[in-house]
Formats: C-alpha cells, structure tokens, sequence
C-alpha cells in the first residue's frame, strides 16, 4: 500500500519519537509527498534528509525543486520502455524459440538534487508523445 497519508501518520510518529532524527528513506516517490509533508509540517525540513525514488516524472522532481525530496534516485522509466522496446523488436526478429533466450538489463539509476534538476533528468507525459 503506497499511500502518502498514511506514510505522513507514520512520519509523524516517527518524528514524535525521535526528535533528533536527521534522515529518512523511502521507496516511492509518490507516497513519499507525505513523508515530506509530515516532515515539513513538524519544522524539520533543514534537519532531516528524504531520499526517494521513482520514474523521474516531472512531479518528482518538482518536489527535489520545492526542497521537499533531497535526493530523488530515478530509473528513468522512458530509458526502460526504449530498452524493453529494443529487445522485443531484436527477439521478434530472430530465429530463436519462445523461452530459448535468458537476458538482464540493469538500468542506469540518476541522482536528482537541486543541483541537477533539469528537463534532461526528468519528464512528462506529454514529452514522451
């Protein structure tokens, strides 16, 4: 369940516990705007670190933008359709058998801060028509 309420509750009691707290870590950029917000409502933006992650849409980065996220770590989900795309086309091509072929992609990871946050880091739908 990737719920931004209930990751900001969760937060917030985190927070409550341990005042002194300096970062935290998430795995979804999308349920993480409530960790952010609970961080952010409890005055503790300067002090705790949110790293998170996610497909590199706008809206991420937006909030690494905002200073919500301080590090947003992108998969870059348009590189991985390009890929996914590419070995369709290369295994509809070939003389090959259904299930005769083993591949691994491993998908190059980004590093958003302030300091890069740019169009060629993040994307929108409309960008990729």
């Amino acid at each position: 369940e990737y719920n931004p309420e209930k990751a900001r509750s969760i937060m917030e009691t985190v927070l409550q516990q341990h005042p002194d707290l300096c970062g935290a870590i998430g795995i979804w950029d999308n349920q993480d705007t409530g960790t952010a917000s609970a961080i952010q409502q409890a005055g503790k933006g300067d002090q705790v670190f949110l790293v998170t992650s996610g497909g590199g849409n706008r809206v991420g980065c937006e909030n690494v933008e905002k200073g919500l996220f301080n590090l947003y770590i992108s998969y870059n989900v348009p590189l991985q359709g390009e890929i996914l795309n590419a070995e369709i086309a290369r295994l509809l091509l070939s003389d090959g058998t259904a299930g005769e072929t083993k591949t691994l992609y491993f998908n190059p990871l980004t590093q958003i801060t302030k300091a890069n946050v740019n169009q060629r880091n993040c994307w929108t739908l409309d960008d990729l028509k």
